[in-house]
This record gives C-alpha cells, sequence and structure tokens, in this order.
C-alpha cells in the first residue's frame, strides 16, 4: 500500500523534519539519505506552493504554514499505518468486504459449499455479489474478483488464475438422428444444416471455432435450458460440462462427434493484483484450493 501512496515519503520526511528539527535525524528515522530528505521537502514545498522550514540557530525550524499542515499531514499517515496494519493483521475476528462477480448458476451449483465455509470462518467478512460487468468494474477497481472464460480476458492485462476446464458436447435424441438418417458421427457441413440450440454468450466463440456463421434456432441463456430444449427433440445441444458431470441426464439423449471439431473454454478468476485486499486474498487463495478438489 505504501508504493502505491506517491506522497507516503514526502509525508514521513515532513514529519521527521517538523518532530526532530534536522535533516539530518530525518534521514536516520526515515532511512534515506540527507540529501534525499531535502529533495522531499522540496517536492512538498512546491506541491504546496509554500515554504515549510526555515533554519535557525536551533536548527531546522517549522514557518506557520508547516504548523497548520502538521495536524492534517500527521493524521493522514496515521490512518494509512492503522489501515496497513488492520489489512495485514486479517483475521476470523475482522472486519471486510469481499466484492465478486461469479455467474450466480456457478455460485448455486459449484462452490455454494466454499461460501458457506468462508461465512462460517470469517463472520464479520460480508460479501457482495455481482452478476454483471465484472471486468468493467475491475478495471476501475470498485470489485476485487472476477470469474471469466479465457477468451473474455484476451487483451486484459489483469492477473489471472485458470481453475477448470469445460468440454463442449453436441447433444441432441435418438429419434432426432433417426428422422434424419444421420448416426453419431457427423461433418462440419451437417451440423451448419442442423437447428442449434447454443447459449447467447457463446455464439461469438463458437463461430470462430467451427469457422462458418450460424442461425441457431433457439438461444439460451443457461446450459440447464440448453440441454431441456435438446432433450425435447428440438435441435443439437451445444452443452459445456464440467469434469466429473454426468452429460447424459436422460436414455433418449446422445452426444455425436462433428468432425474436426473440439472446443473447450478455460475458466477463470480474475483480479488486479496491485488493488487486491487481506481479506480478497484470503478468499482467493481458498477458492482455488477449493476448486482443486472439485
Amino acid at each position: 500500500m505504501r508504493g502505491s501512496n506517491t506522497n507516503w515519503n514526502l509525508y514521513r520526511s515532513f514529519l521527521a523534519v517538523y518532530d526532530t528539527k534536522s535533516y539530518t535525524l530525518a534521514a536516520d528515522i526515515v532511512g534515506i539519505t540527507r540529501s534525499a530528505v531535502g529533495q522531499n521537502i522540496k517536492e512538498l514545498q512546491k506541491q504546496l506552493n509554500t515554504l515549510l522550514f526555515h533554519s535557525s540557530k536551533l536548527g531546522v525550524e517549522p514557518t506557520s504554514d508547516a504548523i497548520a499542515v502538521y495536524p492534517k499531514i500527521r493524521g493522514l499517515v496515521e490512518a494509512l499505518i492503522e489501515t496497513e496494519e488492520s489489512i495485514q493483521k486479517f483475521d476470523e475476528k475482522s472486519h471486510a468486504v469481499v466484492r465478486l462477480a461469479f455467474p450466480s448458476s456457478f455460485v448455486n451449483t459449484r462452490c455454494m459449499d466454499y461460501f458457506q465455509q468462508f461465512c462460517n470462518k470469517y463472520p464479520n467478512v460480508r460479501l457482495e455479489l455481482y452478476e454483471k460487468d465484472g471486468m468493467a468494474l475491475l478495471e476501475k477497481k470498485q470489485i476485487d474478483l472476477v470469474m471469466r472464460f479465457d477468451y473474455y480476458l484476451k487483451g486484459s492485462d489483469v492477473e489471472r488464475i485458470p481453475l477448470f476446464k469445460q468440454e463442449l458436447k453436441f447433444l441432441v435424441t435418438k429419434s432426432f438422428l433417426e428422422e434424419r438418417g444421420l448416426g453419431n458421427k457427423i461433418s462440419r457441413a451437417q451440423l451448419a444444416e442442423l437447428p442449434l440450440i447454443i447459449r447467447r454468450d457463446f455464439i461469438g466463440e463458437f463461430e470462430r471455432v467451427v469457422g462458418f456463421a450460424i442461425k441457431p434456432k433457439i438461444i439460451t441463456a443457461t446450459n440447464a435450458t440448453t440441454y431441456s430444449m435438446a432433450e425435447r427433440g428440438l435441435g443439437v445441444g451445444c452443452y459445456f460440462y464440467f469434469k466429473g458431470d454426468k452429460v447424459l441426464k436422460s436414455d433418449e439423449v446422445v452426444a455425436i462427434e462433428v468432425i474436426g471439431i473440439e472446443v473447450s473454454r478455460l475458466n477463470c478468476i480474475a483480479f488486479n493484483k496491485s488493488h487486491l485486499t487481506k481479506a480478497a486474498e484470503v478468499f482467493l487463495n481458498g477458492f482455488v484450493e477449493f476448486c482443486k478438489r472439485m
């Protein structure tokens, strides 16, 4: 935190000179050279557009302006130190806020156990969940952690940790295939002629992978809806699944292979390392370990 505060060294030098009335003693306190202390004072005087100290027989004496700003600068530095110490001492009794942009469907089906564990361990930490605009909020440093697929993070300089991979399955009913005289393996050209059921947020990436523009029969918002539509024989469901999932929930539904198309996406957690609070870091580390065991 100190490194991110451009005035930190200027303030420390000012307080040290004010308290000791000596550039030499101030240098010992701050841990820099006497010359560096002098440069810091000059820079602060330039920022404040006033003279802060003058020399006397007794040493360095503060001006009336220095006396006036001393309480404010002292208060700023003490508040910064207090904030730093409170973050460094983060434990089960600490009060904090962790702001997350996680898909609600993922929270509800995949990580509710971790949320419960974290809330029980840190009862004074408030979790704030957001559903939309996660990356925009992260770039503005208005949120701590964002869960996004890797292709959404391309071109972004935020830190990210890969969590798990999802594979794409093409799901249809047996009767759907029989009516069209198709087997369990089809070509790209045949896929292009079939009614597709696909999530709205994956259309662009899907077209990039398959190499042609698609005209979905049904555009959905969730995997669950995609599966249900495919199960009713309404088309080919483009369904993403996690490792270990039971994909086929009905004897009537089968997964078909599209020759030359293998699609996967990597789920990542993104964050701004320089802005990560201790509470968010604790949540992040625990969550990453939780996902490894999924």
